[in-house]
């Protein structure tokens, strides 16, 4: 999700790039449940054999391994980030401050 380049040009509708993204936020009841939880499974995906070939679960490469982020995650690991989420509760918010879910 680059929209400028390093010297602050706007890359949106150039070849390469994607024509869309989504900024929102996820609204949880007990972020702190939620952060144990999501620390839980890190740690589980981490020492699970089925990802020991996942770059992103190395912690020398410094991605999932210390933070989820989508764009880093194979897709097994956003759909479990997403179950614990919303079985948490989470609601996502959109840019707007309304609820979307």
């Amino acid at each position: 999700m680059t929209l400028f380049d390093k010297k602050g040009r706007s890359l949106v509708g150039r070849e390469g790039v994607s024509r869309c993204f989504m900024i929102c936020m996820i609204e949880l009841p007990d972020p702190y449940e939620a952060q144990r939880q999501l620390e839980d499974l890190r740690e589980e995906l981490v020492h699970d054999p089925y990802f020991s070939g996942v770059p992103s679960l190395h912690p020398e490469g410094r991605k999932t391994a210390l933070a989820f982020h989508a764009k880093d995650d194979v897709a097994e690991v956003r759909r479990k980030v997403i179950k614990v989420l919303s079985e948490l509760g989470g609601k996502v918010v959109g840019p707007s401050g309304a609820r979307t879910s």
